[in-house]
């Protein structure tokens, strides 16, 4: 099944839900495509639930997404298609690696960004009350 997403501007933040088989080439592209929908739009905090994708990547795929996702950030802001965001995505294991490898690498690289199974932590973390 092909990932695909579906996106949701709700008051505080955009919520964008993801659906389908994991693969990185994929979730790279779905990520720029997100970039280029808050393209010059005042969103700074967006909840990425992929708790509907399946897959279990390996550590390389985890590391690339990583590092992807802080380069296409850094990318749109350089440009000023985007402002300061923060990212929280909401995955179950498999999918969401037990070391938050992905978190690291992107965070080792100036993006702003957790990984958790847990909604009241994505929210809480993105400073968004109430919940999702």
């Amino acid at each position: 099944m092909i990932l695909s997403t579906r996106y949701e501007m709700r008051p505080e933040h955009l919520y964008i839900e993801g659906s389908g088989d994991f693969s990185v080439e994929q979730a790279c592209r779905l990520f720029t495509e997100a970039m280029e929908f808050i393209s010059g739009k005042d969103v700074r905090r967006i909840l990425m639930d992929a708790r509907q994708v399946k897959g279990q990547p390996g550590t390389l795929e985890y590391f690339r997404y990583g590092e992807f996702i802080a380069a296409e950030i850094v990318r749109f802001s350089r440009v000023g298609k985007i402002g300061p965001l923060r990212i929280a995505y909401l995955a179950l294991p498999p999918l969401l690696d037990p070391g938050r490898f992905t978190q690291t690498v992107a965070t080792n690289r100036g993006a702003t960004v957790i990984a958790t199974d847990d909604m009241d932590e994505a929210m809480h973390w993105l400073r968004i009350p109430g919940g999702g």
